[in-house]
Parts: structure tokens; C-alpha cells; sequence
């Protein structure tokens, strides 16, 4: 029988950490963007990375087709790392999913200690964007071109993009039939963050595109660690 590929990676284990960060990529992405992290946080935070079906290393695997099925399966194996605080973070799509994980996790008495989101609006607000799940493949790399989150590169090799394509197509699925995708989050579609919460919320906004935590993310991995620092 083949092993079970794992649901989270942790390019460095702290086993002194406080608190654990699980943090879910944005459509398309994977654990790597989350590869270096751990060089930006304190010695108290010990980064996982969630590892999706349908992209590398799990490229040979199906997507999964919603958020939900994300979440029934993320959730369960996220169990074991909570015998510490465990805290989620998710960027664009990943946001939505870190969200409902949460809200899984708490229906199973495990709350997780903090929240921390980003490029998303909230998740009872509604999305501008078109949606492009559906479109041919021409149209839909086109799309993805505007978003400047693949590179060049990549989107004009034909036979990369064969192999991608199913698990980009499957995210945009997933999370444009939870919530339409939106463009660029303002600071008014932000501040709802606060309705999903019984604690404090607090929006920052942040320089930079809607890639930013791959092109930069010091500036906003700063403020997680001091909010991470004051958790019980």
C-alpha cells in the first residue's frame, strides 16, 4: 500500500515552539511559498505548511473540487498539532480555507488561538471579480496572466502548464463556487473579518500587490509575530 503523502510540511521543526503556525496557500499555490518563514519568525513559532492535492510534490493527485472537501480533509490531520496553540494563517483563497478550518476545527472543540488572513475580503461579502473557473484554457491562462501571480515563464510553457492547469482550474473551482473571487481587497471589505470573531480583530494594510507574501511578506510576518507573542 503507498503511503498517505503528507497534509502539512515543516521545513523546520521547533520542538520548544509556543505556538504553531499552519498556513494554506492561495489558488494555484503550494507548501513552498511558506519555505522560508521560518528565517522571518521568532524561535516561539514553528511554521506548518498545508500540502494540497494536484500540485508538487502531490501533482499526480486530483484536486479536491470545494472548500468543503478541502476542509474535511485538512481538518482531522491539523488534530495532532493541537496539543499546542495552534494559529492559521491564508492568503487569497488559502484565507477562506484557513476560516473554515478554523470553524471545523471549533466544532470538534479544538479552537485554534488566532486567525490571521490576508487578500481576501470577508467571508459574507460579496466578490467583484469575473469568474474564470469556466473559461477555455486560452482564456483562463490569460486571466491568470493578469493576476501576476504565475510567472511568464511558466504560463508560456505548454507542457508545464498541462500539468498545472488541473490544479489551478480545481482551486479557482473551489473557490469561486464558495464565494466569487474578488480583485483587490479594500480596507471597507476587510474590516467584516470582525462579524466571524468573539475576540478582537484587527485589519492592516500592507504595501504591495495581491502576491505580496511571495515578493515580500516581512512587513506583514512582523505584525503576526507580536500578535502571536501575546497569545496565553
Amino acid at each position: 500500500m503507498t503511503p498517505e503523502a503528507p497534509w502539512t510540511i515543516c521545513h523546520a521543526p521547533r520542538p520548544a515552539a509556543r505556538v504553531r503556525l499552519v498556513c494554506f496557500p492561495y489558488a494555484g499555490g503550494n507548501a513552498n511559498t511558506y519555505r522560508r518563514w521560518h528565517q522571518l519568525l521568532p524561535e516561539t513559532i514553528e511554521v506548518h505548511a498545508v500540502n494540497l492535492p494536484g500540485r508538487m510534490p502531490r501533482l499526480a493527485e486530483a484536486p479536491l473540487p470545494s472548500i468543503a472537501a478541502v476542509v474535511a480533509a485538512v481538518a482531522p490531520r491539523l488534530a495532532p498539532l493541537t496539543d499546542k496553540p495552534v494559529a492559521l494563517f491564508g492568503h487569497s483563497m488559502g484565507a477562506v480555507v484557513a476560516f473554515e478550518t478554523a470553524r471545523e476545527l471549533a466544532r470538534h472543540g479544538r479552537p485554534v488561538a488566532h486567525l490571521a488572513v490576508s487578500a481576501r475580503t470577508a467571508p459574507h461579502r460579496l466578490q467583484r471579480r469575473r469568474l474564470i473557473h469556466g473559461l477555455a484554457d486560452g482564456e483562463f491562462i490569460g486571466e491568470l496572466r493578469k493576476m501576476a501571480g504565475t510567472p511568464d515563464e511558466v504560463l508560456k510553457d505548454a507542457e508545464l502548464m498541462a500539468l498545472l492547469l488541473p490544479a489551478l482550474r480545481g482551486d479557482f473551482t473551489a473557490i469561486e463556487t464558495y464565494r466569487p473571487l474578488g480583485a483587490d481587497v479594500l480596507a471597507e471589505d476587510l474590516l467584516p473579518w470582525q462579524d466571524h470573531t468573539d475576540g478582537m480583530a484587527l485589519v492592516e494594510m500592507l504595501p504591495g500587490g495581491h502576491f505580496f507574501i511571495d515578493a515580500d511578506p516581512k512587513a506583514m510576518l512582523g505584525t503576526l509575530a507580536q500578535d502571536l507573542a501575546h497569545l496565553p
